[in-house]
């Protein structure tokens, strides 16, 4: 599809002053660049009936609307009927652009974000990027540095970097797709709260199957975070060709704005107006390189554990954790490769879903897993693997007989603990289950484990060497 054709969907609430600018902005944008999709506004509502609060008032909600139709009176609104909060209302509208209309990307926006005359023809040549380069997911034209001053930007104007924050961007629909494979268990934490009181025990047990040490828990972070699993970038141009002015919201103060340097930044286009070009090639180890550096800068945002002390569900599953002797596993394990292990009793059988977690520090190329299928399991039964969230292989098990599979691990997931969930497809209960005499719902005896290391290592583990410890 042509880029000009793709839609437009701006995210609003009750700043009705900024909405205002933005929306000028993008107009005389989209008349230079001859935008000519949809314009959508996905405007918030004003009480929320988990919290029983008013999070703003029916009159500024109306302000926005009538904004909206006065700037762009083409343009299309979808109104909530309640407040859904920042995380809910985005992901509405990623919905409707992929999912209802099926666009293969799309342009979202936040309400406090002015662009550039020439913005749109800058994110079309991004696009062209991104279709050259499927590891591009997210792409966006407001400078990978923010600082960066007009004779950098102007020099470097052919070239890209990580995207910081997710203010205003395009992103494809190939990506979302493999987002949501992600982030679906994500926005169900969502479900049925406010989002200001969104679940941080339930969110940081979501980043830690994906590999992840607890982090902030904003739809920002979770959304960034789960593209960085997958290996995915979101990129920005080193030209700055838009403005955040949004020094009052959910996420800044003035005296924060001013503190980031936010409130100057240089736009090029204020010195370079007619400035044209098209962007440098980025081949599979610049994707890496930027994936890295994301990943890196999310690691330095981790969580403490004051951030958690409030929260019910995480004190008791320490407590729980505490009484089945598993305190062992907080501190990492015994060996450097394994750091713990789930759903695998003392004698080595394992439920029909067991976890094992391997350290952050190794780097594997791949996990042999052999063992022996359970004796009650009926024809047709299989064995699936899953690791950081993603499925990677199926196998057959045949009742009672061994079976060895290699389970590959992708240069992706370098650097991030990594997750291998065993789910067996039979999970019968434990009056009808068990191995002769025993009545609990197994699926398979674990033997061994073999890692294989990146540099031609390989580290034999057998079964007993992972016991200890391990919780039911």
């Amino acid at each position: 599809m042509d880029f000009r054709r793709l839609p437009i969907c701006v995210f609003s609430f009750d700043r009705v002053a900024y909405l205002r600018r933005t929306l000028d902005s993008l107009c005389e944008a989209m008349t230079v660049a001859g935008m000519a999709g949809p314009v959508v506004l996905f405007q918030d509502g004003a009480y929320n009936p988990h919290s029983g609060q008013n999070k703003t008032t029916p009159e500024a909600v109306a302000a926005c609307i009538a904004a909206f139709r006065d700037t762009v009176p083409h343009g299309v609104v979808f109104a909530a009927p309640e407040n859904l909060g920042i995380g809910r209302n985005i992901h509405r509208a990623e919905r409707w652009a992929f999912e209802d209309c099926g666009y293969p990307a799309a342009l979202f926006f936040e309400d406090d974000m002015t662009v550039s005359p020439r913005y749109f023809l800058v994110m079309e040549q991004l696009h062209a990027l991104t279709l050259a380069q499927p590891r591009i997911a997210m792409f966006a034209a407001y400078g990978c540095d923010g600082l960066a001053d007009i004779a950098r930007q102007f020099e470097q104007r052919t070239k890209v970097g990580a995207m910081h924050h997710n203010w205003a961007f395009g992103m494809t629909r190939a990506a979302w797709l493999q987002r949501e494979t992600l982030t679906r268990d994500y926005m169900a934490l969502l479900d049925g709260c406010d989002y200001r009181d969104r679940p941080l025990d339930r969110i940081a047990a979501w980043y830690g199957a994906l590999g992840w040490p607890p982090l902030p828990t904003s739809q920002d972070m979770a959304k960034s975070v789960a593209l960085n699993t997958l290996g995915l970038a979101r990129v920005a141009s080193v030209a700055i060709c838009a403005r955040n002015m949004g020094e009052v919201g959910q996420h800044y103060t003035p005296a924060e704005f001013e503190r980031l340097g936010f409130a100057n930044v240089a736009l090029l286009e204020s010195a370079h107006p007619e400035a044209a070009w098209s962007f440098d090639p980025l081949d599979e180890a610049g994707v890496d390189a930027i994936v890295l550096e994301q990943r890196r800068s999310a690691l330095q945002a981790r969580l403490g554990a004051e951030a958690f002390a409030s929260c019910p569900g995480l004190i008791e599953a320490l407590r729980i954790l505490h009484a089945v002797g598993g305190d062992a596993l907080l501190r990492g394990g015994r060996n450097r490769y394994v750091t713990h292990v789930s759903g695998m009793y003392d004698d080595r059988w394992c439920l029909p879903r067991a976890t094992l977690g391997f350290a952050a520090a190794v780097s594997l190329r791949g996990v042999e897993v052999e063992g022996i299928a359970a004796q009650h399991l009926p024809p047709g039964a299989s064995i699936g693997f899953a690791l950081n969230g993603q499925h990677v292989v199926d196998a057959p098990l045949r009742a009672g007989q061994p079976f060895s599979i290699v389970v590959p691990m992708p240069r992706c997931l370098d650097g991030l603990e990594k997750r291998l969930v065993a789910t067996c497809s039979v999970n019968l209960d434990p009056y009808s289950a068990g191995y002769n005499q025993d009545r609990r719902p197994l699926s398979f005896l674990l033997v061994r484990i073999t890692l294989l290391e990146r540099d031609g290592t390989q580290t034999a583990m057998p079964g007993e060497a992972l016991v200890e410890g391990a919780s039911r």
